[in-house]
């Protein structure tokens, strides 16, 4: 849970604008939200492939922080989501409750 939290959080404060803010919300697992652009369309089947950036110039990271996430998600039998219906900023959900029988 923790290296799932941290990849998100991080990602959400290295992708939110200059001075923007990040939520955490906790209800049937967590949901971390930044105030930034959001990801394109055309962009967010893509965003959990292993080595994939959206900015392929950023060089701080290796691709790995959302494909690492889905990957503990599934190991738990957790869902993790990307939320575009948002007004303002991307939205990724973590679902921790298991599905019903």
């Amino acid at each position: 849970m923790f290296v799932l939290a941290k990849n998100l959080i991080e990602s959400a404060i290295h992708h939110a604008p200059l001075g923007g803010h990040v939520c955490i919300l906790c209800l049937g697992g967590f949901s971390v939200q930044d105030d930034g652009h959001g990801v394109a369309p055309s962009q967010q089947p893509l965003l959990f492939n292993r080595f994939w950036r959206a900015n392929p110039r950023d060089s701080t990271g290796a691709g790995l922080g959302l494909a690492t996430c889905m990957e503990i998600c599934l190991s738990h039998g957790w869902s993790l989501r990307y939320d575009a219906a948002q007004a303002k900023g991307p939205r990724f959900v973590v679902d921790t409750r298991k599905p019903a029988a």
